[in-house]
């Protein structure tokens, strides 16, 4: 899920990386993220009390408090700052949220693992799937997934590996 609001924000920071991208990339890239999304908020109350300092973010805070959240995905560095107590949901960047997917649901990770790894080979990428994920901010999974490839080619379980590499993360 996410809101019209964060939406827009996405495109205009990607439109802000890629001044000279033509109009037709950013209306493909928004659609795909549209279409990966099982809803879109589109009203939610703007006045709700928020806890941080940056009221460029409440608005992010207004759309997970509206929709009764569990967990907010966000790699804003704004919402760390914020006492997690303060929240009623879980604040999870990429790298935190998809490592915590690993510990929770290893068998999970190994089916988008195989996955993945045929989409990055059938399409020539320069960049392995552990690369990618790394230069997408994400290096604890993307360690995590490194030893799930090495114990999937041996036939080995996977189940303790997230575990192992965030212990903190453990509920």
């Amino acid at each position: 899920m996410s809101s019209q609001d964060s939406l827009t924000e996405a495109m205009y920071h990607f439109r802000k990386r890629k001044p000279l991208v033509d109009g037709d990339v950013v209306s493909r890239k928004r659609l795909l993220i549209e279409e990966s999304l099982n809803d879109i908020i589109d009203s939610f109350k703007g006045d709700v009390d928020f806890p941080g300092t940056d009221e460029h973010d409440r608005h992010v805070h207004a759309a997970a408090v509206g929709c009764q959240a569990k967990y907010l995905l966000t790699d804003d560095n704004g919402f760390g700052d914020i006492e997690p107590d303060e929240l009623p949901y879980e604040v999870h960047t990429a790298d935190s949220f998809f490592s915590l997917i690993a510990e929770n649901a290893p068998s999970l990770i190994d089916a988008v693992i195989v996955r993945q790894v045929k989409y990055f080979t059938e399409r020539g990428s320069r960049l392995t799937l552990v690369e990618g994920l790394t230069a997408a901010g994400c290096s604890t999974f993307a360690t995590c997934v490194q030893q799930h490839v090495e114990r999937m080619a041996l036939g080995e379980s996977t189940h303790d590996i997230a575990t192992r590499l965030t212990p903190a993360a453990s509920h």
